[in-house]
């Protein structure tokens, strides 16, 4: 009896040892957190609209006819709070001297500081290909403060002698560039708010100092609005006044 009860305890033994190794080999492994990804610090932005009205801080820059734009822009991140870029841009314009495009080209830098989004920078509004008309009918240089035979874009009536200069009057070039700086606040995942100022010494190339500043806002819905569509939906507007000073003697 002794003999036997000394083997079953010897199996019993064996028995918990064998499952003791069982539980343990099927106890999840505890995952191993992956690296970070390496820092890239090159990004590109780009993209392109077609609209039925070219507005640029409410005088339409299209004559009131539809529009297409396109732009590019590289981004340097020097660190995750701070970005260098540059950037080109095209749109369809239907100007007065018959300039035929606008060509933008700007570049600056963007830190970030909390929920506070900066941007600083320069931006150049280029007006390729504006023509002058009607120059013989003025004598000497033409219009004070113009380009050289650069007056009238129009036929002249023929009262014109009587009537002074009619028409439209534009300048051959109408390109100027302009400093900004802005700020983009993030309140919440749903609500920013921004503040921007642009500057000009010679707005449109009008020989007057352009000023323009603005206030912005941007609502987007949460995420559950459109339930697992995918669909997003956001609201924004801009509030803004340009003030301009003494153009030259040709707008005069």
């Amino acid at each position: 009896m002794g003999i036997v009860m000394k083997k079953m305890v010897l199996v019993a033994a064996t028995l918990a040892m064998t499952a003791g190794s069982a539980l343990a080999a099927d106890m999840p492994v505890k995952a191993v957190r992956a690296p970070p990804p390496p820092f890239e610090p090159w990004d590109f932005a780009f993209g392109s609209a077609l609209m039925n009205d070219y507005i640029f801080r409410g005088v339409t820059q299209s004559n009131h006819k539809p529009s297409v734009a396109a732009y590019f822009e590289p981004r340097y991140n020097l660190n995750k709070d701070l970005q260098l870029y540059i950037g080109v841009a095209g749109e369809s314009i239907s100007f007065p001297n018959r300039a035929a495009a606008e060509i933008d080209v700007y570049g600056g830098f963007r830190p970030t500081i909390g929920m506070f989004a900066f941007d600083f920078g320069v931006w150049g509004y280029l007006y390729p290909g504006g023509q002058c008309f009607n120059s013989a009918a003025f004598p000497g240089s033409g219009i004070p403060g113009s380009e050289i035979g650069c007056i009238l874009n129009g036929n002249l009536p023929n009262a014109f002698l009587a009537t002074g200069v009619p028409g439209n009057v534009a300048k051959k070039s109408a390109s100027f560039y302009e400093g900004y700086a802005k700020v983009n606040i993030t309140l919440n995942d749903q609500w920013q708010v921004g503040v921007n100022e642009y500057y000009s010494p010679n707005f449109l190339n009008l020989g007057a100092w352009g000023d323009y500043a603005s206030i912005t806002a941007k609502w987007t819905a949460p995420s559950t609005t459109f339930g697992t569509s995918g669909v997003g939906m956001y609201i924004s507007g801009e509030f803004g006044r340009q003030w301009l000073g003494t153009s030259d003697s040709f707008m005069a």
